[in-house]
């Protein structure tokens, strides 16, 4: 909370994240510019983890591997 003292009001507390007075938000900073990933390839992605996990469940139903010596 910040302290403000107004004319008309008195004192008054506001959030500080309504004011000016903290630095950058650490997401903000750390979210800046161009994504790594385009929609197009995530897409893409989900579509080969899906084709590869139903491949799995045919080979074994029970969707573990098995380690054989």
């Amino acid at each position: 909370m910040i302290w403000v003292m107004s004319p008309e009001c008195g004192l008054l507390s506001l959030p500080v994240e309504w004011t000016d007075v903290t630095g950058e938000d650490p997401f903000v900073v750390v979210a800046a510019g161009p994504s790594p990933f385009h929609t197009a390839g995530l897409l893409e992605l989900a579509e080969l983890v899906a084709r590869m996990r139903a491949e799995r469940s045919t080979d074994d139903p029970s969707g573990v591997n098995r380690i054989t010596p």
